[in-house]
């Protein structure tokens, strides 16, 4: 199942930069049932996750002026 190799497909994070790809919209039932399998893969992970990457976050610039700036 796509969910539970998730980790592995996206290992050159090629879900987030897509490039090349022909991008294709599958039937809503299909995006249902995909999205409840992943839904339920990584809810679990979710806090976790969010709790390590602001603590990288914050050991990145620590002691450091952060200033955000949209362009």
């Amino acid at each position: 199942m796509i969910a539970n190799n998730l980790d592995l497909m996206n290992s050159q994070q090629d879900f987030r930069y897509p490039s090349g790809y022909k991008l294709n919209v599958p039937p809503p039932s299909f995006c249902r049932e995909t999205y409840n399998a992943l839904h339920t893969a990584i809810e679990p992970r979710i806090p976790t996750e969010v709790l390590k990457a602001n603590l990288k976050f914050h050991w990145d610039f620590r002691g450091k002026t952060v200033i955000w700036k949209d362009e």
